[in-house]
């Protein structure tokens, strides 16, 4: 959920890059 991207750890943020670039791919 959006609520869970809020939280920086280095694992969420390593997530939320592949995440990101999923989309764009996209």
């Amino acid at each position: 959920s959006y609520e869970n991207i809020k939280v920086t750890t280095p694992e969420d943020m390593g997530i939320a890059e592949l995440f990101l670039k999923k989309r764009r791919k996209m």
